[in-house]
């Protein structure tokens, strides 16, 4: 989604952008999740909640955010719920496809990821999708199904390493809905998550709680 939202605002603000996706569709892992794009309603609660990211980066969504769900029902982009259900946050629910037909214009499927020397925004969708990176990075390391789209391989990470970019924080943890433990496919990410963590007391195979 953000390449998609990146390209449609170049394109307001009269720039010609060329899109590259890795993968056979559009979309990313955000057509595949419920897309309630949402921020919390109180700021110190935001930075209660995630204490380790970055407090600026966190002021921007939270100050923006409102403003850039207008935008989005102004490019048309489909609202199925006006309101999260959760009294302590505001934002929408959209149909997931209706964003991508209210923001695609034209993009290269099956790009190679091969760029001139040319401005370049990388719109990653992390690296869930690469056993190695996934091994390297969280912890405890284990095999873990896939909670994105296949082509999150960390393409993205490695272009910009390569130039000289820095790792941020919180390296060892990427978002993934808690699933069952039977055999599920990507279509079924929303319909079966388990959505009750924060009321649950986890416990290890020793009996030890943890999270």
């Amino acid at each position: 989604m953000a390449g998609l939202v990146a390209a449609a605002r170049l394109r307001e603000l009269g720039r010609e952008v060329v899109v590259r996706e890795k993968g056979t569709r559009l979309g990313g892992s955000m057509i595949l999740s419920s897309c309630v794009v949402w921020r919390h309603r109180d700021f110190s609660e935001f930075r209660r909640d995630c204490p380790g990211g970055d407090e600026r980066l966190q002021r921007l969504v939270h100050e923006r955010l409102d403003d850039a769900i207008g935008w989005l029902v102004g490019r048309g982009a489909p609202v199925v719920w006006e309101e999260t259900g959760n009294p302590a946050t505001v934002g929408k629910r959209f149909d997931p496809r209706g964003i991508v037909e209210a923001l695609a214009g034209d993009v290269e499927l099956q790009a190679d990821g091969r760029m001139e020397d040319e401005a370049a925004i990388l719109c990653t969708g992390g690296f869930a999708a690469s056993s190695e990176l996934v091994t390297q990075y969280i912890a405890p390391a284990a095999s873990l199904r896939l909670r994105a789209n296949p082509w999150s391989e960390g393409d993205g990470l490695a272009f910009a390493r390569t130039r000289g970019a820095a790792l941020s924080d919180s390296m060892d943890e990427f978002y993934g809905r808690n699933m069952p433990d039977a055999p599920w496919d990507e279509t079924q990410l929303v319909s079966l998550s388990q959505l009750y963590g924060r009321f649950a007391r986890i416990f290890d195979e020793d009996g030890i709680e943890f999270f």
